[in-house]
């Protein structure tokens, strides 16, 4: 396959992985389950994409332009530790967290009344949003002190409201926010 094809491919799925989930979570009727495949979706590509490229054979920098200003074998192998070591440190942690995260899953696919239901005041809210608002990754923290992580989510949440959080069984994975009058 032509390289440039390649990388074009990439970047469409690269593109998708981003786009697509915020869509499927705010369009269908399972939004929970659509919220837990595509974090699982986005923690496996990253998780992949990272094995890839600190286990990949052979030279990792020489096609990187970093390449042509490295002039000894000292200065190469030390570029070559550091792009083989980050991804490699990443992929650590990312599966640590999905680790942390599949005994809640599991218990959610068995038994999906295991859930917990909490009330909370959001005193603050922390996100980034990609161009078009779809956001990714939502960190509430509320008034007691505790730290939610909403991925997906499907509406705009306000700080110094209340909110009933649905949450995976021990967990801070939000499953749905509603609105508490």
């Amino acid at each position: 396959m032509n390289e440039t094809i390649r990388n074009y491919l990439w970047w469409m799925a690269a593109i998708g992985i981003l786009i697509v989930p915020p869509i499927l979570v705010r369009t269908s009727q399972a939004a929970e389950l659509s919220r837990i495949f595509a974090y699982f979706v986005l923690t496996g590509a990253l998780l992949a994409l990272c094995l890839y490229l600190g286990l990949k054979k052979g030279s990792i920098i020489d096609n990187l332009p970093i390449a042509r200003n490295l002039k000894t074998d000292q200065s190469k192998k030390i570029a070559t530790y550091f792009f083989r070591g980050l991804p490699l440190v990443i992929a650590i942690v990312v599966f640590a967290v999905m680790v942390k995260l599949i005994p809640s899953v599991v218990s959610y696919a068995f038994n999906p009344s295991s859930t917990t239901v909490e009330v909370h005041k959001i005193t603050h809210i922390d996100s980034a949003a990609m161009p078009g608002a779809f956001y990714i990754r939502m960190g509430i923290q509320t008034d007691d002190n505790m730290h939610l992580e909403f991925w997906y989510p499907d509406q705009v949440l306000q700080t110094n409201n209340k909110y009933s959080f649905t949450l995976l069984p021990k967990s801070d994975f939000v499953l749905k926010a509603e609105p508490v009058e």
